[in-house]
């Protein structure tokens, strides 16, 4: 029989107080890797990427979704990459809608659908604003 080992994995960041909720992010597509900004939004529900890094890593298209924001609904195109918030657990095929945020300077939003997963907390520091997310990692042995 089988049993099941748990561990947390802990992901913590920091930020300025006026300022996006932001943090480095591990993606990758293929044999592409790399080390991106990336934003918290606990108000969208799903987390979606930037045109440009999809161009940047040559991230077909695997299907496409209606996606509601705050202008609306549009379509867009969905692709699938690997996310990871320290580059020791991924988030493998990660299904994420093409969205274009362009103005922000970020290239992937963290939405609820990851959120979700864990416990995320925004603490004020000071000048600074601590984020942490933690969830708990299953695997049977």
């Amino acid at each position: 029989m089988s049993q099941v080992q748990s561990k947390i994995f802990t992901h913590r960041t920091s930020c300025p107080v006026k300022g996006l909720l932001t943090t480095p992010l591990y993606v990758r597509h293929k044999n592409i890797a790399l080390k991106i900004t990336a934003m918290f939004d606990t108000g969208a529900e799903t987390s979606v990427i930037s045109p440009t890094l999809r161009e940047y890593l040559d991230i077909p298209t695997c299907c496409s979704a209606d996606i509601r924001g705050v202008h609306g609904v549009q379509e867009c195109d969905v692709v699938r990459a690997d996310i990871s918030f320290d580059d020791n657990m991924w988030f493998i095929k990660r299904r994420l809608p093409v969205c274009d945020f362009s103005r922000t300077g970020i290239d992937i939003l963290i939405g609820l659908d990851i959120l979700k997963k864990g416990e995320f907390t925004v603490k004020n520091n000071k000048d600074q604003v601590d984020i942490t997310f933690s969830m708990e990692l299953t695997e049977q042995i």
